[in-house]
């Protein structure tokens, strides 16, 4: 579980947002440290992983919110179009899961 939510799986493929649209993204070596670290970055909407025979981990952000990535990641784009909640997936090759916060009562 991530800190303040948890991950919801949306399907196979690359996350998108409501006009079908990519996110920009930092990525690292592995899924633990994606869900541990990037919840803790503002503007952070879900991840992606795999990918082309590796276990890549891209942790997703509105277009032009990728601009510090936590410790050992690598920032991977920075133009994409997407905003919003993650609503869709597109593709083959990753698994997308979007992140939903806790509510708090």
């Amino acid at each position: 579980m991530a800190p303040g939510g948890s991950f919801s799986l949306v399907g196979s493929g690359t996350c998108e947002d409501s006009n079908g649209m990519a996110y920009d993204f930092y990525y690292t070596w592995n899924r633990e440290t994606c869900q541990a670290a990037c919840p803790l970055t503002c503007g952070f909407r879900g991840f992606h992983v795999g990918g082309y025979g590796t276990s890549r981990c891209y942790c997703n952000y509105d277009n032009g919110g990728a601009v510090c990535p936590p410790e050992g990641f690598t920032v991977y784009t920075q133009d994409n179009p997407g905003t919003g909640p993650i609503t869709s997936s597109s593709g083959a090759f990753f698994q997308c899961f979007k992140y939903v916060e806790e509510e708090v009562y």
